[in-house]
């Protein structure tokens, strides 16, 4: 249960050289959630861990760099409690409007048996989870386009501090804490991912979503996430549990 990183600069390493460790605690399964790679195309060469299905090495090294990863476990979600119209469950009440729910069908094929449709309703929050006594909708920062699996590829490709923060800048979900060490010598930390903008005190609890009040107002600016570059500790590290 949780995970860890860090890395240690030269000053405390035999070889003077950074050391970087990536450990997950992602545990053993069948299939493996986990299978290492080891890429060279055109001279250049990147070894690591990736996931089933995945394009890129998630965990890792190329010649220059290396990086490995925590979960931040920032809260991603919130739950909005819903007007609905009694005479027509499918409109909702938003910022002063009747709205009409975004309906999605699902079929999901059973062996042997007729497909199950799953009907999925959402507001401007997300799908709504619950009906009784009230509609409950779950925001989360995942729904929509993102572009992790662009960020590690540009990560993978990195060969400079610069560039490896560069690709971070895609990386939206889930929000996670990167370590990083390269062969000039640099180490680094840096937390980034999106991190909903709220008014104090928000999300602790479900929330009324009809004033719009409570809605989200964007994400935490990528220039006021932590990064931390060459501290004067000579180490980074974090750790969750």
């Amino acid at each position: 249960f949780g995970s860890n990183n860090w890395a240690v600069d030269g000053t405390k390493t035999r070889s003077g050289k950074p050391i970087v460790c990536s450990d997950p605690h992602l545990g053993f399964t069948i299939p493996s959630l986990w299978y290492t790679a080891h890429v060279c195309v055109d001279g250049e060469s990147t070894v690591g861990v990736t996931f089933p299905g995945s394009p890129t090495i998630v965990i890792g090294h190329n010649d220059s760099i290396a990086w490995g990863l925590t979960n931040m476990q920032a809260d991603a979600v919130d739950y909005f409690v819903e007007t609905t119209d009694p005479q027509n469950p499918s409109l909702y009440k938003h910022c002063g409007e009747w709205k009409e729910m975004t309906r999605v069908v699902e079929k999901i094929p059973v062996r042997g048996a007729e497909p199950h449709e799953l009907v999925i309703d959402r507001t401007v929050h997300g799908p709504i989870i619950n009906r009784e006594p009230h509609a409950i909708t779950l925001c989360w920062t995942g729904f929509g386009p993102t572009t992790d699996s662009i960020a590690f590829w540009e990560i993978s490709r990195a060969r400079h501090l610069k560039g490896f923060l560069t690709g971070l800048d895609k990386l939206q979900v889930p929000a996670m804490n990167i370590v990083y060490g390269d062969i000039q010598g640099n180490i680094a930390m840096h937390c980034c991912g999106r991190l909903p903008l709220r008014a104090r005190g928000q999300g602790r609890i479900p929330m009324e979503g009809t004033s719009g009040d409570n809605d989200w107002n964007g994400w935490v600016p990528r220039d006021q996430l932590p990064l931390s570059v060459n501290p004067p500790e000579h180490f980074v590290a974090s750790a969750n549990g």
